[in-house]
């Protein structure tokens, strides 16, 4: 009985220690060839980068496994397909813009541009690389966009009948016209995808334009808002094309004015393209995905400062996350980090590996709400 138990004890110590040494190998082969080979001590410091874990290893509270999961939260180890965007200018313009939404400002990307005449071949074609982090911010002015020079072109032939009406406006922007002969019901028109500045509107249904009102509804990149009214005119005439201009066509198409900005107070980007003829335009979008020492590249801010958070942990529990605040008595310190221009996380209130408060709290539960809200104080 004796001889039983001493081999029992001696097989569960061996287990034990077999147990410990492979945690301790793993713990090593894992810090030798992950993250901690170029993150932790002095090659961090040689290579210019933060020393993260002795941050972590100081702290009085650490977050489960947080210096063993890196790649969970920051990593995408994955080939994830991202289709292309594609996006259009509606007919011939010589100047506009496109905004470019639903960008990662710590992505890479690829764009395409091709301009084009009518019945012809691509004429230029351009392609850029940018990162959205590294595009300039404008802040724009507060001037309402100005409607001039508006025209009711007449009533085209169709199965449907639609007026045309052409505008043009200061600076490009998108537009909701609106238009009425009944007060109580109003037909609306609206381009909200590409910012313009000449216009030709399309008013379904029009047989006759006498005793019509319409109000055009403009906003610019920075949301800036003008409205215009005014009355259709009586035209029985009908057209057959909304408007034609003659262009004095040469060899080539001359270099067109193309740069990309962010309006402030947004994450979202703006291609501004400027022709020196009327052109058609097509630009077409994609991610670069590349596989280095980060896999296929790292999570963006939205997944590793919200989502990963939220898995385990109930999303804005104390305060609302993925929200950006313009509320006048709300000024967001240094001290407390947000992403995409000003959008709140998890992480703007707590740190995410760890901390020397409870919660890992970057400041004491008595002033950390007035660090951002100065009517509490």
């Amino acid at each position: 009985m004796r001889k039983y138990r001493l081999e029992f004890y001696c097989k569960r110590a061996l287990y034990v220690l077999a147990c410990f040494i492979i945690l301790i190998y793993n713990r090593v082969s894992w810090a030798e060839s992950e993250c901690d080979a170029c993150h932790a001590g002095a090659k961090a410091l040689k290579m210019g980068l933060e020393d993260v874990y002795a941050g972590i290893y100081s702290y009085r509270f650490r977050h489960n496994n947080v210096d063993r999961e890196c790649r969970r939260c920051h990593v995408i180890e994955e080939f994830q397909i991202r289709p292309e965007s594609e996006l259009y200018f509606p007919g011939n313009t010589k100047e506009g813009i496109f905004f470019l939404t639903g960008l990662s400002l710590d992505k890479e990307y690829e764009l395409e541009l091709k301009l084009k005449r009518t019945g012809e071949g691509t004429l230029y074609r351009k392609v850029l690389k940018f990162k959205p982090s590294s595009i300039v911010v404008e802040k724009g002015d507060d001037a309402p966009p100005a409607v001039k020079t508006i025209r009711f072109l007449g009533i085209r032939k169709g199965v449907i009948p639609e007026g045309l009406l052409y505008f043009e406006t200061d600076r490009p922007v998108v537009s909701v016209v609106e238009f009425w002969k009944d007060e109580h019901y109003r037909e609306r028109v609206s381009n909200l995808k590409v910012f313009l500045k000449e216009h030709v509107v399309r008013l379904s249904g029009l047989k006759d334009a006498r005793g019509y009102r319409y109000r055009i509804i403009t906003m610019d990149v920075f949301g800036n808002r003008s409205v215009s009214e005014g009355v259709l005119f009586g035209r029985k005439r009908m057209i057959e094309n909304p408007r034609t201009e003659v262009v004095q066509k040469s060899e080539g198409l001359k270099e067109p004015s193309v740069r990309l900005f962010r309006p402030s107070r947004s994450a979202d980007l703006c291609l501004h393209i400027r022709a020196p003829e009327p052109v058609m335009v097509s630009v077409k979008m994609r991610e670069i995905v590349e596989h280095t020492e980060h896999g296929y590249g790292l999570q963006s801010a939205r997944y590793t400062n919200i989502y990963v958070c939220t898995e385990c942990h109930s999303a804005g529990i104390s305060h609302p996350v993925g929200v950006r605040s313009t509320r006048a008595d709300v000024e967001i310190p240094r001290e407390m980090p947000t992403i995409e221009g000003g959008v709140i996380t998890c992480t703007t209130c707590h740190y995410p590996h760890g901390g020397n408060r409870p919660y890992f709290a970057r400041f004491d539960f008595d002033r950390i709400c007035n660090m951002c809200h100065k009517r509490l104080e």
